[in-house]
């Protein structure tokens, strides 16, 4: 049975907050601060369907994907474009962000896909898993989005 596409993302992260030159600013935002080396694991997993993925991504470029149920793993090389992409997202979402599980909705889901999401930004370790049903409105949306569209790329790419 094949599993359509499941648009749905993942949650996450921590990193340092922006500083504020002395003087205020100019009505532009401040940088964002570089949330320094990071590496993410991402597990989705659940669904009628069984899907159990993978996705480990470093700040080096270094990314390997795994489709548990098919048997298949890949190792690549992320973009710079990606790797810029999830240090934005993590310098966003600030040094005082802390990776927490987002609230359960009650009754049982049994479609439902779940996001474990692990982090090392900066030598700080964090973990949070999400449900599908809360993805949307969850702090870590932006960075489930990536690292799912990584994920799938990597997934979609042949392996050696």
């Amino acid at each position: 049975m094949r599993v359509a596409h499941i648009s749905v993302l993942i949650p996450l992260l921590v990193a340092f907050t922006s500083c504020v030159p002395a003087g205020g600013t100019s009505g532009r935002p401040p940088p964002a601060a570089d949330p320094g080396a990071w590496e993410i694991e991402l597990g989705v997993s659940g669904g009628i369907a069984g899907i159990r993925q993978q996705l480990s991504v470093r700040s080096s470029g270094e990314l390997n994907a795994a489709d548990l149920r098919r048997e298949k793993r890949v190792a690549l090389r992320a973009t710079p474009a990606q790797v810029t992409r999830i240090s934005g997202i993590l310098s966003r979402l600030g040094a005082e962000a802390t990776l927490r599980n987002a609230p359960r909705l009650p009754g049982r889901c049994r479609d439902c896909i779940n996001y474990t999401l692990k982090a090392v930004v900066d030598g700080r370790r964090h973990q949070a898993v999400i449900s599908s049903m809360a993805v949307k409105d969850s702090q870590y949306a932006e960075l489930l989005t990536a690292l799912s569209a990584m994920l799938r790329e990597a997934l979609a790419a042949k392996s050696d």
